[in-house]
C-alpha cells in the first residue's frame, strides 16, 4: 500500500492506480520468479529427476517472460493484456505447486516430510501470491480454483483418511485467510484512495485560494506601488506648486506672502532666541525710467540681476525676497544695523562693478532703509517694514534732489 502512495496521490482514477499495481508487481514477481524456477528445472532435471514438473515450471516461465516482454513494449498501456498475465502468473504458481503436491502424494513410500515439506510449499505460494495479487478484482478464486483441482485430483490417488486430512488443514485456513486479507487489503486500499483523493482535493482547493491568494496580493502590491509612485509625484507636483508659490519667477527669491510669512512665524515663535533681528527695505531706482526708455525686458534683466547679488551676499540664516514691482526685503538675523549697512554698501560697490561691466547706456542703482528692532518703538513686523520703508524714500528723495 505504501509503495503506491505517491502514484496515488496524482491526477489518476482508481482504476488507473489498479492497473499501475499489477503491471508493477507482476514486473517485479517476473523478474524474483523466472531465476527461481529457472534453478528448480534444473534440479526437477538433473537432481530430483521428475520430468513431470518440468511442463508446469516452464508454462509459469514462459508466461512470466512473454508478460515482461509485454510489459516494456507499447502494449503496457493495454491494461486487459496486462492484468490477464497477472492472473496467468499467479494462477500458473499455484497450478505448479498444485501439480506438485499431487505427483508427491501419489507416489508410495513418500517420506511424511517430503509431504509436509510440499504442502508448506503450497503454503508459501499462496502468500507470494497474496503479497503480489495487487487489487485484482477476482483474486480468490486464483486460489480456490487450483486447489479444487489439486483436492479432485488426490481423492483418486490417495486414501483420504484423518492423518492426510490433517496435513491439509494449514493451507485450508491459510486460504480462508488470505481471502479475508485480500478483502481488507482492497478495502483499506479503496479507503485510502478515497481518503488521499479527498486530502488531494481539498489540498488543490486550499491550493487555489492560495494562489488567488498571492494573486490578489501581487495585485494590492502592484496598485501600492502605482500608488506611492502617484503619492510621490503628487508630493512632488505640490512641492513645485508650493515652490512656485512662495518664489517669485522673475528673481527667484521669496515673494511677498512666503518671506513675510516667514519673519512673522519668527517675531511669533522665536523672537526670545534671536537676539537681534534687522530689516533693510530696498527699492530700485528709476526702474521706470529703465523700462520706458529700453523696455520692460531690459527691466526684467535689472531685477533678476539685482535680485541674485542680494542673494549671494546674505547667509543662509538670512532671507530676501521681491516684495514688489522694484522693491526688496532683507531680514538679518543676529546682525546690527550696522552690520547690516556694511552688507549693503558691500552690495552697492557688486553694483558699480556690474555698471561697468554691462556698459548700458544706464546705470543700476538701489536705495536702501535699515531698521534694527526696538521693543519700545516697534511692536509688530508691520512697524519694522514702515520705519524702513520711510528710510528707504527718504535717500531716494536725497538722491533725486542731488541729481536734480
Amino acid at each position: 500500500m505504501i509503495l503506491f502512495n505517491k502514484y496515488i496521490s496524482q491526477k489518476k482514477s482508481i482504476q488507473e492506480v489498479i492497473n499501475h499495481t499489477s503491471l508493477t508487481t507482476c514486473r517485479l514477481l517476473s523478474f524474483i520468479g523466472i531465476p527461481i524456477l529457472l534453478y528448480f528445472t534444473f534440479q526437477d532435471l538433473f537432481i530430483v529427476k521428475m520430468p513431470i514438473l518440468i511442463y508446469s515450471r516452464l508454462i509459469t516461465i514462459i508466461t512470466m517472460s512473454t508478460f515482461l516482454v509485454i510489459s516494456f513494449t507499447k502494449l503496457k498501456n493495454k491494461m486487459k493484456y496486462v492484468k490477464m498475465f497477472h492472473y496467468l502468473i499467479l494462477l500458473s504458481l499455484i497450478m505448479m505447486v498444485s501439480n506438485i503436491v499431487i505427483t508427491i502424494f501419489s507416489k508410495e513410500n513418500i517420506d511424511e516430510l517430503i509431504r509436509m515439506g510440499s504442502i508448506d510449499g503450497l503454503i508459501l505460494i499462496l502468500l507470494i501470491a497474496f503479497l503480489f495479487s495487487g487489487y485484482l478484482k477476482h483474486f480468490y478464486w486464483l486460489i480456490i480454483i487450483p486447489q479444487i483441482y489439486m483436492y479432485s485430483i488426490l481423492l483418486f490417488y490417495i486414501d483420504m483418511n484423518l492423518k492426510n486430512l490433517r496435513l491439509f488443514t494449514n493451507p485450508i485456513i491459510i486460504t480462508i485467510l488470505i481471502i479475508l486479507l485480500f478483502n481488507y487489503k482492497r478495502k483499506l486500499f479503496l479507503k485510502q484512495y478515497y481518503l488521499i483523493k479527498k486530502n488531494l482535493m481539498q489540498k488543490n482547493k486550499l491550493q487555489k485560494k492560495v494562489t488567488k491568494l498571492e494573486e490578489l496580493n501581487i495585485k494590492l502590491n502592484e496598485l501600492n506601488d502605482e500608488l506611492e509612485k502617484e503619492i510621490k509625484e503628487k508630493e512632488v507636483l505640490q512641492r513645485k506648486l508650493k515652490k512656485k508659490a512662495n518664489i517669485d519667477e522673475l528673481t527667484n527669491l521669496l515673494n511677498r506672502r512666503a518671506l513675510f510669512e516667514v519673519i512673522q512665524n519668527i517675531f511669533k515663535y522665536d523672537r526670545k532666541r534671536i537676539k537681534t533681528i534687522t530689516i533693510c527695505f530696498i527699492d530700485v531706482d528709476k526702474l521706470k525710467y529703465i523700462n520706458d526708455n529700453f523696455g520692460h525686458k531690459e527691466g526684467d534683466i535689472v531685477l533678476f540681476k539685482i535680485g541674485k547679488i542680494l542673494k549671494d551676499h546674505i547667509r543662509e540664516k538670512d532671507y530676501v525676497g521681491r516684495i514688489g514691482g522694484d522693491e526688496f526685503l532683507i531680514y538679518f538675523e543676529n546682525i546690527t544695523k550696522n552690520k547690516a549697512e556694511t552688507i549693503i554698501k558691500r552690495i552697492n560697490d557688486k553694483i558699480t562693478k556690474e555698471n561697468k561691466v554691462i556698459s548700458k547706456n544706464y546705470n543700476i542703482s538701489i536705495s536702501y532703509g535699515c531698521v534694527q528692532y526696538d521693543p519700545d518703538k516697534h511692536t509688530d513686523l508691520d512697524d519694522m517694514i514702515y520705519a524702513a520703508d520711510q528710510k528707504m524714500y527718504k535717500q531716494k528723495r536725497s538722491k533725486s534732489e542731488k541729481f536734480n
